[in-house]
């Protein structure tokens, strides 16, 4: 079983299910490609293509006694590959909140929510821009290689600690 992720932009926002479709659909995606990487596209005989679909940030998760977590309430593109983090995160946080909360479900809730709402966000609006970034064109490639060029690993590594630091209630 093979598990290729190749992102293609067509305008297409909505598929309510995954769709089969055959090889050639992929292949003159690759058409650049190494010879080895065309080889192994070869070998299935169809892929399933799926629409990722995001929603912009919003303000509110918690109804009374019921709240979302993970991708039910900050649903994100894959750019920066920590849709399941944050979800991880959601569920320590939530479980906090929740075992200090006293019965208060709703207030634990509305708590957990005020906690986790802007790092959520701003996962999920960075992974937009990396989206944005990916997939430059023309002058804004241009303008995104002169971001980036001449700075060092230290200097991306920085750039991401907000990230890859873990909230204090995770650890």
């Amino acid at each position: 079983m093979f598990n290729l992720g190749c992102t293609v932009l067509n305008g297409q926002d909505t598929l309510s299910e995954p769709e089969d479709f055959v090889a050639e659909g992929i292949l003159p995606y690759f058409t650049d490609a190494h010879d080895i990487p065309r080889r192994v596209l070869r070998i299935p005989k169809s892929f399933r293509r799926f629409v990722i679909v995001h929603r912009e940030p919003v303000d509110n998760w918690s109804l009374g006694p019921a709240t979302l977590l993970g991708d039910a309430a900050h649903p994100m593109v894959q750019y920066i590959a920590q849709g399941a983090a944050m979800a991880l995160e959601d569920a320590i946080c939530l479980g906090h909140a929740a075992n200090e909360s006293d019965g208060d479900f709703a207030q634990a809730f509305l708590h957990y929510q005020d906690i986790r709402i802007v790092r959520t966000a701003r996962v999920q609006i960075s992974s937009l821009m990396m989206d944005k970034l990916n997939h430059a064109k023309g002058i804004e490639r241009r303008v995104r290689n002169s971001l980036f060029e001449g700075r060092t690993s230290e200097q991306y590594y920085d750039r991401l600690a907000w990230l890859y630091t873990p909230p204090a209630y995770v650890k």
